[in-house]
């Protein structure tokens, strides 16, 4: 399934917000991790072990890069994904939408969370992003992890959205 209209971006939004709004709400159960003093193989692997029997895994991506810069990153992945907005150069950031149905890209993830940790300490390869990841299990609970900087995340617990 591919994003191609503005519902499936305002379904996939709808989603995460349930999950990250952090009411206690039934159904959800917010647990944050903090691995501020870890290695960066360390933060990665802590992050993929959320990442088993999948169905399928959606990436809201918020980009505090060029536009040009990020497709080109995310082309040589071969992905499903839509500019939903652009970077301007401010504090607001850009936002793509990723969407991998019945696949992982395992080396997409790696490399994305490598770049995304590298970048606090300004290591190469790195990215100025803040990925939300929305895991939908084989067993029908869904996962949402908030990867907010090098220092941790939140992950939700979501029977179903």
């Amino acid at each position: 399934m591919k994003y191609n209209n503005i519902l499936d971006y305002f379904i996939f939004c709808k989603k995460m917000d349930i999950g990250l709004s952090f009411f206690r709400k039934k159904n959800i159960c917010v647990e944050r991790v903090i691995f501020e003093k870890s290695e960066i193989s360390e933060k990665m692997t802590e992050v993929e072990r959320y990442i088993e029997n999948i169905e399928s895994i959606q990436i809201k991506l918020f980009y505090w890069e060029q536009d040009v810069s990020m497709k080109m990153y995310l082309s040589n992945f071969d992905l499903d994904f839509k500019d939903i907005k652009s970077y301007k150069g401010r504090t607001l950031p850009g936002i793509i939408l990723i969407r991998m149905d019945h696949y992982f890209n395992k080396q997409f993830i790696k490399n994305l969370l490598l770049c995304h940790f590298n970048h606090d300490f300004s290591i190469n390869p790195y990215l100025s992003v803040r990925p939300q990841i929305l895991i939908q299990k084989n067993d029908k609970k869904n996962v949402i992890l908030d990867i907010y900087d090098d220092r941790g995340m939140y992950v939700c617990f979501i029977d179903s959205c």
